[in-house]
């Protein structure tokens, strides 16, 4: 007996790809949908209560966290000559031979900003850096299922959605429809 014996025939296969292919993009789609409804609930909410974390429960079980990730400061360059002109004499590790910025000039920058006054970098000497604001990376949703000796939050979530019907749902796309 070979290995191919057991392997499901290429209708089967090509009817499992084609059903979870389409069951990846409705969730897509459904995530795609939610997801900037739920992250600007999640940021009225931040700003009404100044909370950052948030439980997901399943039948009264605690089975994740959700919190607001990113969204710090950080430099964005908007003047790439004002900062060679003034990279070059404080810097010059920056900059290189002809007047452009190092490929290490974003991350010694980051270094080199202490502070943002009215949105202006400013050094740790006070010194204003010259063509660079403040910018702000995106906020994003972050999400952790709980494992500890009380709770598996995968788990949990898990046998939820089964007893919804939607594991059994998967299941039987995977095995092809048969019982």
């Amino acid at each position: 007996m070979t290995a191919t014996d057991h392997a499901p025939d290429l209708r089967t296969l090509n009817f499992q790809y084609a059903a979870l292919k389409r069951v990846a993009d409705v969730v897509k789609d459904g995530m795609a949908h939610i997801k900037e409804q739920h992250l600007q609930a999640l940021l009225e909410e931040k700003s009404r209560t100044n909370s950052n974390r948030w439980v997901v429960d399943v039948d009264g079980k605690d089975v994740a966290v959700l919190s607001l990730a990113g969204g710090k400061s950080k430099p964005v360059i908007v003047s790439e000559s004002a900062l060679i002109e003034w990279a070059t004499e404080q810097h010059p590790e920056m900059v290189e031979t002809r007047p452009r910025l190092t490929e290490q000039a974003r991350g010694i920058l980051d270094a080199l900003v202490a502070d943002y006054v009215d949105g202006t970098p400013v050094t740790k000497d006070g010194e204003v850096i010259p063509g660079v604001e403040e910018g702000h990376g995106s906020v994003y949703q972050s999400l952790r299922f709980k494992a500890d000796k009380h709770v598996d939050g995968k788990r949990e979530m898990d046998q939820f959605l089964q007893e919804l019907g939607v594991a059994g749902l998967i299941e039987d796309v995977v095995n092809g429809g048969e019982e």
